[in-house]
């Protein structure tokens, strides 16, 4: 039995608003499936993103804690800095008040020498 040249074409038999209907619905389910893959994709990405964040905000703590610590060191070295100068005032006036027979060790570049006032 030959088909008739509609069935051939791809009637179906159904009213052409059915038909339009069901390849709407077709071609919507596709859209959506790609659209949920895309969604996917953006979810991971966003992982992705908030996993860096989380890692750059760790590296600023760290930062932070370790600039904190230094500066600290650094207040520190500055009030031990203070105290070593002000004994070497001290030391310094009492050298040039000492007499001839105090001997005061005078360091420069090698070994140190013994200065005199006489």
């Amino acid at each position: 039995m030959e088909l008739h040249r509609a069935t051939r074409r791809g009637y179906t038999g159904d009213p052409p608003t059915t038909v339009l209907e069901r390849e709407n619905a077709d071609a919507h389910k596709d859209q959506v499936k790609g659209l949920n893959g895309r969604i996917s994709k953006l979810n991971g990405t966003i992982k992705e993103l908030n996993d860096t964040i989380e890692a750059l905000e760790r590296q600023v703590q760290n930062l932070t804690r370790y600039k904190e610590e230094k500066q600290k060191r650094h207040a520190n070295l500055q009030k031990e800095f203070a105290e070593l100068e002000r004994k070497y005032r001290d030391l310094d006036a009492a050298h040039k008040n000492c007499g001839p027979t105090v001997r005061f060790p005078v360091f420069t570049v090698g070994q140190p020498y013994y200065h005199h006032h006489y």
